[in-house]
């Protein structure tokens, strides 16, 4: 999306980042009045998920628009701070906290985590990230950045990842202040890619100061492992089993082998529902699964959600306030998001869906959050592009069913840009640009929807770049941070 002029160069993984100004489609941060608008120009559509069809038709899959009677309306605010891999929450009280990394410490060679909090709606941010003498972070440093609300006590965690472990704080009063937290939050070192979530206490140990237990769990190289706090997080001690091994001996869709497969233990981000189970998604050797816990994370079951091919690692799953999971990913071959509900605690799922909106011909990082029975938010980059060119355009996806246990759901979207202003261009696989690992959304307690997303577009030679080329002043290098908020629309009012 455009930006003004003016612009700051910091290296990040060998590639420059050009930070820039305010987009005239997107809200200030320091905007005051009225707040943010709702987007004018984004594409509204309602449309019915649509069964999977196997072969030839997977590649033609596309979702048919049908009249639009509760219209999905979304503001967007830059928060003015690049976010890489941003990752939110949002309290009872409404208001907002999200969280990212950019390469701003000296030199630009690491990186460092600015929390950023709004406590208007989405109308202004503002940084209240915990600093040593005003200036200096706390941590310095991070590889991950990651947030997490507990809406049952109301505390803010956020966690950062170090060399071998993780800091983590917290934050129990709106983010006004923050604790030192624990700088050894994890079961043992060498961690990374981690992902936090609280649960109903399960398992039998008793918590101590704290009514929830708290998992933290990560890719070990060699396997996922989950440590456990029954402490609030002061504390941490390995929860049991791995979650997934990095060597699968399990069929992967009919093709595994005895010696097994290397499937790796990067995965998506970790939920409980309201029982307290804990469930850990994951693309593994090329298919959707998902990990099951009733017990704490002692013992782990895992379930093939799907046989057809995942895009990627980071799948999304979320529990209802019934119970039903709802899984998400991308197909291997179309590049096309697609849904799974399970109605049985994880132990199978029904068929794929296609959630795509009508016209969309790819995505990445396709994200899932549910609240009352039914009621589900999705994200996800996509195109309507056919043309794989560097200048594909790329436009921000937020999409809302409330009728997801339905056998063929209606979905409501909106795209959080101009589509004559594109958050990329080119190629949006794997990290998608400065992007990074992963987007996020969530369903708030009042029942509106909230994503963050990068704009990794900002400059004006970029947004109107034609193609089929770009040309060195027309790549999207930049990393803002966006916000959006639903303002009208599908389930805007209930949880």
């Amino acid at each position: 999306m455009r930006s003004g002029p003016g612009s700051l160069r910091l290296l990040l993984a060998g590639s420059l980042l050009a930070a820039a100004g305010l987009t005239a489609a997107l809200s200030s941060a320091s905007a005051g009045g009225r707040g943010p608008a709702a987007v004018t120009g984004g594409l509204q559509q309602a449309y019915k998920a649509s069964y999977y069809r196997a072969g030839a038709a997977e590649l033609e899959a596309a979702n048919r628009p049908i009249r639009d009677t509760d219209p999905l309306v979304v503001s967007a605010t830059r928060v003015g701070h690049k976010a890489l891999e941003p990752t939110m929450g949002v309290t009872k009280q409404g208001n907002a906290f999200m969280v990212a990394a950019d390469f701003d410490t000296p030199g630009g060679q690491l990186a460092s985590t600015t929390i950023m909090a709004s406590y208007d709606g989405n109308k202004t941010w503002k940084d209240v990230t915990p600093r040593v003498g005003g200036s200096v972070t706390i941590p310095p440093t991070t590889l991950d950045p990651y947030i997490y609300v507990d809406q049952t006590t109301g505390r803010i965690y956020s966690d950062d990842l170090i060399v071998g472990c993780s800091v983590l704080q917290w934050s129990d009063d709106q983010g006004k202040t923050w604790s030192r937290g624990n700088p050894a939050a994890c079961d043992a070192p060498v961690d990374d890619h981690q992902t936090i979530v609280t649960g109903k206490p399960r398992g039998g140990l008793p918590t101590v100061g704290y009514p929830n237990y708290l998992y933290y769990c990560v890719n070990k190289v060699a396997d996922v492992q989950c440590a456990r706090s029954l402490d609030g997080g002061t504390t941490f001690g390995p929860s049991g089993a791995p979650a997934f091994a990095g060597v699968q001996t399990e069929p992967q869709d009919g093709s595994g082998s005895d010696a097994g497969d290397v499937c790796g233990s990067l995965h998506g981000h970790i939920v409980t529902d309201p029982a307290g189970r804990l469930f850990l998604p994951k693309g593994h050797c090329g298919n959707p699964w998902l990990a099951v816990s009733e017990d704490g994370g002692q013992t782990w079951t895992r379930t093939l959600v799907n046989r057809m091919g995942a895009a990627g690692i980071q799948t999304s799953v979320a529990s209802d306030t019934a119970g039903n999971l709802y899984y998400m990913w991308w197909g291997a071959k179309n590049f096309l998001p697609y849904m799974a509900v399970s109605r049985d605690h994880g132990k199978t799922f029904g068929p794929a869906l296609l959630v795509a909106p009508p016209g969309v011909k790819a995505v990445n990082f396709p994200t899932i959050d549910a609240g009352s029975p039914g009621h589900v938010a999705i994200t996800f980059p996509g195109t309507t592009d056919e043309d794989r060119s560097t200048a594909r355009p790329w436009n921000y996806y937020m999409a809302v069913s409330t009728n997801a246990l339905a056998p063929l759901p209606t979905f409501h979207s909106a795209t959080a840009n101009k589509v004559s202003d594109p958050i990329h261009r080119g190629a949006c696989n794997s990290r998608c640009g400065n992007m990074f690992d992963f987007l996020d959304v969530v369903l708030a307690p009042s029942g509106a929807a909230w994503g963050v997303a990068v704009d990794t577009c900002t400059s004006v030679k970029c947004v109107r770049a034609e193609g089929p080329k770009l040309k060195s002043d027309e790549t999207p290098s930049d990393a803002q941070g966006i916000v959006v908020r639903q303002l009208a629309g599908p389930g805007a009012r209930k949880r």
